[in-house]
Order: C-alpha cells, then structure tokens, then sequence
C-alpha cells in the first residue's frame, strides 16, 4: 500500500491542476482510430473566425488588436508521433486558392523545402526558432505529415516545431487544415514574422505575453483556441492572451460512453471539488471533495463524475512495491489543498531550487499523510485485520472508520458480533485489555491528539470533529487520559515536551 509504506523516496515528475467537467471527455478513442477533422480559419483584417467539420455550432469569433499580417505556419508540440497527424493545408486569398498541398501525395519530409522552413522553440522566451532540417522533426508517415519531436524534458509541453510556408506573407486569408487528433496541439500560426511565434512566457514574470497574429488549435477536449494578439474584451484569462470558445465540439468526442484513463506515472490527486467514482479492474472508488487519491502507473481506470476539480502530483518512487489504488479522507482537507497548491506554484517556477522546494512539500504531504494514517487507519489492511479477535472482528472493523460518531452505542456494536452485549463487553474487555467504552475514547483521543497538533481548528472544533458532543465533556476525558487540558497539551507540544499516547 502507498500510504502505509515507510521511507518511500520520491521523485517529482510533473504537477498539473485540472478542472474538467464530465462533458469534456478525453478523446483517447479518437486519437486511437485517427478520427479526421476539419478546421477552416477565416482572417479578415483584425477579425478571426474558425469552423471545425463545418459544423455550425462550432463556429467561434475572435478578435485582434490588430490587423494579422505575416507568415502562416504548421505548428505541433506532440511529442508522441504515433498520434496526430496533418493531412492536407489549403491557403485561399481573395476567393482564389493560392496554395495547395496534400500530404497523401509526398513521399519523404525532405520534398517540403521547396515550400517550408522547419523552426524549433526549445523555450517560448520570445527569441527567435531555430532553423532546422525539416526531418529532424517531421516524417511523412502513411500519407500523412506527423511531428517526430522527441521528449527531452519534463516541460516538454512549452517547445513547438514550426513548418513555415515561407513563399509569402498573407494579410486577409482563408486556411482550410485537414488534420488527426491528437493528445496535444495541430494547428497553425499566422500573422507572424519568419522564425517567431503569436507569445511568449516573460522569464521574469512566467506569464505569457502576446506578440503578433495568432494561434488557432483545436485542445483535445473539442475546444477551439486562439492564442497570441487577441483583443482584452475577448480574453478568458487576461494574463495569457487566450480565448476558448466557451461549448465543445459534440463530435469530437468518442462513441463509448466509458472511457479508460492510465498515467504513466504515480500520482497523487487532491480532490479540491468532486463527485467522481474511479472503477479500477478490482476497485470501486467513491471520491468525496478535500479527498487525496493515489494511482499507480499504468493502471487503467474508468472515471464517472459530473465535477472533478483537483491538483495532481506526478512523481517516480525509488523503492517500494506491490503498490494499489487507494483514497483517504483527511481530518484537514485545508492544510492539504494548501500544501498541493505550494506544489504547483512551486513547480511553475521551472528551476532547480524549486524541484527541491516541490520534493520538500511533498515529502510534507506525505508525512501528513502516514501520520494521519497509521494513527486512525491502523488496521484496515488484511495481515494487520487478522490479529483482531473473530468474534469481536465486525465491532472493531466498524470503529476503525467510525469511532468519531457520537451515536455510536454498545448495544449496536454487540449486535454487528450477533451477541449479547453482556457478553460482549466481557469478551472486549478480556480480548482487548480495555472496556469498550473506553476503547473508544481512546481512540477519540488520539484522533484529537492529531487535530490539535495541526494546529488549525480550535478546541471546540477538535471536540466536535472527534466525536465529543460536549468541548467540557472533551477537556475531561483528555486529562484524565492525558494528564493534561488540551490547551494544556498544545502549549507543551510547541514546546516538545510530550510525545502522543501508544495506540490501543
């Protein structure tokens, strides 16, 4: 198990927050059968129009804050070259068709020199590409031109390969683009001068700025995008100059109603708002809002949700094994949206230091985590559920998730066992060196031991959230366990004076 494995050593990969609503389905099946698309771009001066598949519905208007005049470009950061694809460009200009290429009828990357310069942006920092030979980074493949960049980097998603038609520039025009999904961006760019792209990410800031012209893409999800000079009024995002139509494209999603998700990585999720249920091969997972799940690479899973907003952690793990899918619920969900979010931030910051500062936070996380865990999920494994008593094993299961409940009753408990309560509380207190009652509060507790070393609620709260209808009731119980008032422990805690009581 993830969470109950000691001295685990990590490294961070990636983090990434998502907020996709069930609508937005991956098109991981239109990928795989290279569904074809259609995307017609209209310029005309400083107004920008796109249509996929001709559909209606899918037209989305845009706007400059200035006329587009440059050069046109095929653009691809996939670096996964068995996914996407360009299959033909025509260029029209004043109702007249000025440039025409089918990529069916090119035998080799080298054939398109006599029309296009290759450009490569390693980072977007507003320099100029780099020109290279067109085959390091394209291959015409079945009939199809397909970007062969290779991952070089965990940040690989900021490097694009340009493919410029370099034979003239365009003002108003017409661009009809015939390509395959992909799992990242075909598109193109426009309005450009030679070797220069519609933004770039500030060093300084690590915003993007907008240039000159645009960059028109279809996001895997059905969005159409436009990045690059847009007009403020037509911004989503302010800071990044982008504009995504607000509704997807329908036919751009699969045909099956369930989809299957791997990544290819561990991964740590924070739940910030969810009512998503992830169905693994032997696993059902219901997950609630402020939750943290953890997925091992490559292991497929379906997602059912109507909401799943959260911040995922991507990272290899040195050691351990035999790792499963689980799902926690902590007592302060606040202290871990908190830690995730440092993450991403952190991440963001793209430097050395900060892939350190990311292992710190989350080797925090995890600490939390085990904590939390091995104090209150103790025995929910199946070696440790084997050292319960048998008779006695359903009672105790059941307070091992539940012992915060205030309407818990001896008498309910005995009847999980099929006994008598006399009985019962007899063979408790002889099995477990303890009467149930206070087994109970013992528990509850240490439960508020852990809330109260948070230092995040308050003493009314930790009561409440223990299972302690009554703060007063609380005081009283923790000092004759632990000879302190609560307020007493946190002073002394601070202090490191005390240590937390052993387990029952």
């Amino acid at each position: 198990m993830f969470f109950k494995q000691p001295d685990l050593i990590f490294s961070i990969k990636d983090a990434a927050s998502f907020d996709t609503p069930s609508c937005f389905l991956p098109v991981k099946k239109n990928v795989e059968r290279k569904t074809p698309h259609e995307m017609t771009l209209s310029v005309n001066g400083d107004c920008v129009n796109m249509t996929v598949d001709d559909i209606a519905a899918s037209s989305s208007d845009f706007k400059l804050n200035s006329p587009a005049d440059g050069y046109i470009s095929l653009v691809s950061n996939a670096y996964d070259y068995t996914e996407g694809a360009f299959r033909y460009l025509y260029i029209f200009q004043n109702g007249r068709k000025v440039f025409d290429i089918d990529f069916s009828g090119i035998s080799s990357a080298d054939e398109l020199e006599q029309w296009f310069d290759c450009y490569y942006f390693k980072i977007l920092d507003g320099s100029k590409g780099k020109k290279s030979r067109i085959s390091d980074f394209w291959r015409i493949d079945k009939g199809r031109l397909r970007c062969i960049k290779e991952k070089k980097s965990e940040h690989d998603l900021t490097e694009f390969c340009l493919l410029t038609y370099t034979l003239r520039s365009f003002g108003d025009f017409q661009a009809v683009l015939g390509f395959e999904q992909c799992g990242f961006r075909y598109g193109l760019s426009f309005g450009c001068r030679i070797a220069k792209f519609p933004f770039y990410r500030d060093p300084k800031t690590m915003t993007i700025k907008a240039t000159q012209g645009g960059f028109a893409y279809v996001e895997q999800e059905g969005y159409r995008n436009l990045r690059g000079d847009i007009s403020r009024e037509y911004c989503s995002n302010r800071d990044f100059f982008v504009q995504s139509y607000k509704s997807p494209l329908p036919n751009f999603y699969a045909e099956d109603e369930s989809l299957t998700f791997s990544f290819n990585t561990h991964t740590l999720i924070f739940h910030i708002k969810s009512d998503a249920v992830y169905k693994f091969q032997n696993k059902k997972i219901n997950i609630k809002s402020g939750s943290i799940t953890y997925i091992p690479p490559n292991m497929p899973f379906e997602r059912i949700y109507s909401t799943d907003k959260y911040i995922a952690v991507f990272f290899d793990i040195i050691n351990g094994q035999n790792f499963q899918p689980e799902n926690f619920v902590p007592a302060n969900p606040a202290e871990y949206e908190f830690q995730f979010e440092r993450i991403l931030k952190t991440f963001k910051i793209s430097n050395d230091i900060s892939r350190y500062e990311c292992t710190y936070i989350f080797y925090k996380i995890y600490t939390l985590i085990s904590k939390e865990t091995q104090m209150h999920y103790r025995m929910t494994n199946t070696e440790q559920a084997k050292n319960y008593p048998k008779l006695l094993r359903p009672a105790l299961e059941y307070l091992d998730s539940n012992f915060s409940d205030p309407n818990i009753r001896i008498p309910a408990l005995a009847q999980m066992c099929n006994i008598g309560e006399t009985y019962f509380r007899k063979q408790f207190t002889h099995e477990m060196g303890i009467s149930p009652q206070d087994y109970i509060q013992k528990m509850r507790i240490d439960f508020s031991i852990f809330l109260l070393d948070s230092n995040y609620y308050k003493i009314y709260e930790v009561a409440e959230k223990s299972g302690f209808s009554n703060p007063k009731y609380f005081s009283t119980v923790f000092k004759s366990i632990m000879k302190l008032s609560p307020t007493e422990w946190m002073k002394s805690k601070n202090q490191g004076s005390v240590q937390p009581p052993d387990a029952p």
